[in-house]
């Protein structure tokens, strides 16, 4: 069995950020931002016409959007996850952080295609 995840493309060193991504047929503008202090991400989300829909700070192993919001639907949940934990004996306690971001941890859009 293989199984495949996409992800959102993002790498600390282009941090802060504004990409456009299309999930599920809806299309929205994603602001990336670090906070040095705290060693944290937050994820902004806009329309397309610049109009702020949602923040919030990016936590792993846990949904990126996790309120209802009228004007933001995204079919998918967006989880900060370690593909290497599904399988592991012990599950670790992880922070999403610069040391970790695209390197072990990605932004998955919970659509796992399986094969």
């Amino acid at each position: 069995m293989i199984i495949t995840a996409e992800y959102l493309p993002l790498t600390p060193e282009e941090v802060p950020v504004k990409k456009t991504f299309s999930i599920g047929g809806y299309s929205y503008k994603y602001e990336f931002k670090y906070n040095d202090r705290c060693d944290f991400y937050t994820c902004f989300i806009y329309s397309m016409d610049d109009v702020l829909l949602y923040t919030a700070k990016i936590v792993y192993d846990f949904p990126l959007i996790h309120a209802t919001v009228d004007g933001l639907t995204v079919p998918y949940d967006i989880v900060a996850f370690d593909l290497d934990q599904v399988f592991a004996d012990n599950f670790l306690e992880t922070v999403v952080n610069s040391e970790n971001l695209n390197n072990n941890v990605k932004l998955y859009i919970n659509n796992p295609v399986i094969e």
